[in-house]
């Protein structure tokens, strides 16, 4: 069974809010690391985040086909 240390470091400053999510199969050493931002004002919702999963291909992080994938999410509130 693998031991994971999830670690995640965020800020709420209101309207922005930065972070980073780290995720290590400690047993094989590969790891994903998300660093995002979001950002809120009233009804709006932006939040973009990059995903890079590292590993030799035989790990359980760097076997990943996309390993590196950048997202883009935006919400509205229409009431």
């Amino acid at each position: 069974m693998p031991d994971y240390l999830f670690l995640r470091v965020g800020q709420n400053t209101g309207t922005l809010q930065p972070a980073v999510n780290l995720l290590v199969n400690a047993q094989d050493n590969s790891y994903v690391l998300s660093p995002e931002i979001r950002y809120l004002e009233s009804s709006l919702d932006i939040r973009t985040s990059i995903q890079i999963a590292h590993g030799a291909g035989d790990t359980e992080f760097g076997s990943i086909p996309p390993q590196n994938t950048f997202t883009i999410q935006l919400r509205y509130q229409f009431f």
